[in-house]
């Protein structure tokens, strides 16, 4: 992966991490992930394309998505995994990779 794929990737991350639905989850993020701010320009961002950063920075997010699927899950554009809400016909039993991927195009682009 070069460098400009690795920014691409962790704006990506952090925005998925900052959609956890529970202010501790945020936190842990912010703390062990990606600070605030440091998403707003390539030079602020280029410390986490290092080797050893950019894999503690993977490692958070996974332990947030962790933290997130035990409780509170994610919220974003108004919309929220509370099985309230979510379709039972989309829902994913298995949690591969490829079945997550599927899960949120399908979920995103529903229409309402």
């Amino acid at each position: 992966m070069n460098k400009p794929e690795r920014l691409e990737l962790l704006r990506a991350i952090d925005l998925i991490a900052r959609s956890c639905n529970n202010g501790d989850h945020i936190d842990y993020w912010l703390t062990n992930g990606i600070a605030d701010g440091s998403t707003d320009s390539d030079k602020e961002l280029d410390f986490y394309t290092y080797d050893e950063n950019f894999a503690e920075v993977m490692y958070a997010f996974l332990e947030t998505m962790h933290l997130a699927r035990e409780n509170g899950g994610l919220y974003c554009d108004g919309m929220t995994n509370d099985p309230e809400i979510i379709d039972p016909e989309i829902v994913v039993e298995s949690h591969t990779m490829s079945d997550t991927a599927d899960f949120i195009s399908h979920r995103f682009n529903k229409v309402t």
